[in-house]
């Protein structure tokens, strides 16, 4: 996490919103792990998303 010269965290809009995805994941229960996991996948890009469709489905985020 970059940050400022007097060493505040300097999220930027891409952090932030996988911040706000991460929340509402958990807001939906998602377990931390299924989080983390996602997020690594998603970070990998596109050809993931049959990885990212299976967590959703096994913590019935996805219908």
């Amino acid at each position: 996490m970059p940050r400022t010269e007097s060493g505040i965290r300097d999220y930027d809009e891409m952090i932030l919103h996988w911040i706000d995805l991460a929340m509402k994941f958990k807001k939906a229960g998602v377990p931390l792990e299924s989080i983390i996991e996602y997020l690594k996948l998603a970070m990998e890009g596109e050809h993931k998303k049959a990885a990212w469709r299976e967590i959703l489905t096994d913590n019935n985020v996805y219908r």
